[in-house]
């Protein structure tokens, strides 16, 4: 027991240690930009950067894996309040009506954040090739999730940062990169949430196309039944499908 709590203190030490490196790198390419979100020369990521706490942060997001690197943030998703700090990591599987809000941040340490967009194709591509790894319970319906950082999928995300630093390396590192990230996840603590980005017929699918439904005519009025009865519709049209 003794072996175990001093491995579990080293590995700690070890994330803690990579978190700094990373937000060192994401400070560095984020320094005299100001406050939100920056766009990299690698399409699928961007930094965020906050100098004060009570930022409001409002809007449908997407799916991605944000990695908390500095400060501390709240996500809130209906009446649940997801709170999570540096070596952090969020994931967001299906797009979802979220507000967040920086409880941590100062012009000297401010909050800062990587985030990755989340390719359902890329995902199914892996799923596809690595089924025999890659196992996950069927029909989750959660659509956001919390988690710890492990070594591993930090190390990717220092090694992606990296690579602005070497753009002529991008095209050709990046995607491979990106690929283990989704590898990491999908055999990760949170695989079964991030399997249903790609999982055809999931009620994560589902869900994702209703809200798309909400997105695309939130002009107009529209009852619970009527959604419902979108889904089911979508359900039965999977197992229709898949059957063929």
């Amino acid at each position: 027991m003794t072996i175990k709590i001093i491995n579990q203190v080293i590995n700690q030490s070890a994330i803690a240690h990579q978190c700094q490196e990373l937000a060192a790198l994401v400070t560095r390419h984020t320094d005299g930009k100001g406050d939100g979100f920056h766009k990299t020369a690698i399409e699928q990521l961007e930094f965020q950067r906050e100098s004060s706490a009570s930022t409001a942060l409002q809007g449908v997001c997407e799916p991605i894996l944000a990695i908390l690197v500095q400060g501390k943030k709240e996500a809130l998703l209906g009446e649940e309040t997801y709170r999570y700090g540096a070596a952090q990591y969020l994931v967001v599987s299906v797009d979802l009506p979220l507000s967040a809000f920086i409880v941590e941040a100062t012009p000297e340490q401010p909050y800062l954040g990587f985030k990755l967009n989340l390719d359902p194709c890329q995902l199914c591509d892996i799923i596809t090739a690595q089924t025999s790894v890659i196992e996950g319970k069927k029909n989750s319906v959660r659509g956001l999730f919390v988690s710890t950082i492990d070594a591993p999928l930090l190390d990717c995300a220092m090694r992606l940062t990296r690579l602005l630093d070497t753009p002529q390396d991008i095209p050709i590192l990046a995607p491979m990169i990106i690929r283990e990230i989704y590898y990491r996840l999908l055999v990760g603590e949170q695989g079964e949430a991030v399997r249903q980005i790609a999982t055809s017929g999931s009620n994560m699918q589902r869900i994702a196309q209703v809200i798309k439904l909400i997105k695309a005519d939130f002009t107009k009025p529209m009852r619970v039944e009527e959604l419902a009865g979108q889904a089911s519709c979508l359900l039965h049209l999977s197992i229709t499908i898949s059957r063929k």
